[in-house]
Order: C-alpha cells, then structure tokens, then sequence
C-alpha cells in the first residue's frame, strides 16, 4: 500500500503529463482485454455453430452407387447418390440427390429421383424426401413410362 501512495505521489509531483500518461496507459490496457475477450467469445459462437467433426462421420462419399443382388446374381436394386454421409453411432445413412432403382425379374423397373434419403441401419427402411419423380417402365427397351410425383416414400429394404 506504501508503494503505491509513493508511486501516485511521485506522478503527482512529476506533473499533469505523467498523469495524462498513466491514464492513457489504462485505458489501452482496458482496450486490450475488451477486445481480447470479445474475440474468444465470437471463437467460441463459431465453434458452437460449426458442423460436426469427421470424427463423429465415419464415412463421407461422392458420386456413390450401391447395388445388392439375388441369390441368383440377378440385380435387385441399386442406389446412386451424389453425396452419403454415414452416422455409425446413429446407425444412420444420409443420401443427397439420391435415385433408386428397383428391378424384378420379368423386367419390370422402378426409378425414384428424390432430394434427400435416410436410410436405418438395424430395420433396413430407406426413407427418401423432398420432390420425388417415380417412373415405373415394364420392359428395359421402353422408352417412356408411367411417372409419379410424391413429396415422401419409405421403401423396406428387406
């Protein structure tokens, strides 16, 4: 507490200019923190509004096709997808832009374009959203067939 009463009387005695000095010296000082605090809390805004991590994605692809077939070889259906995101801790599989084809055995096809898909691992349900286009063709030489529009289609992978 002495030190400081000496310091203050030692400015006093200096003059009006080492006062000023000192008084501009705090000021900067206050600036500074306010400032540097002001930036850690927009860091902190950031982080708190970026997108998950790669950690929690354990896959992230482009231009996917994924097909499964029949005990006979015979195509069952395939899924292209501009963009999959897989969710292991959710079990989840995001699709955008994705199309489903669908094929049976007498030719007989179906394709949906839609904006969106999830599809659940453990049952299997593919869930496809956004502006569907579901085009059936009964023969693959066909050069037009019946198309549909829907907003929403779950579709049982099994």
């Amino acid at each position: 507490m002495k030190i400081a009463i000496r310091y203050f009387q030692l400015l006093y005695s200096a003059g009006p200019l080492a006062l000023i000095s000192v008084t501009l010296t705090g000021v900067l000082i206050v600036i500074c923190i306010v400032a540097l605090t002001g930036g850690s809390l927009r860091m902190k805004e950031r982080i708190a509004t970026a997108p998950p991590s790669l950690e929690e994605r354990e896959q992230v692809m482009e231009n996917v096709i994924i097909t499964r077939t029949k005990p006979d070889i015979q195509l069952d259906y395939m899924i292209e997808s501009a963009r999959l995101i897989q969710y292991p801790e959710r079990g989840v599989t995001e699709f955008e832009s994705p199309k489903y084809t669908e094929f049976h055995h007498n030719g007989f096809t179906r394709m949906i374009v839609a904006n969106h898909g999830i599809l659940t691992e453990d049952t299997n349900i593919l869930e496809l959203t956004g502006e569907l286009e579901i085009t059936e063709k009964d023969t693959p030489d066909q050069i037009e067939g019946r198309t549909m529009n829907s907003v929403n289609l779950v579709i049982n992978l099994n």
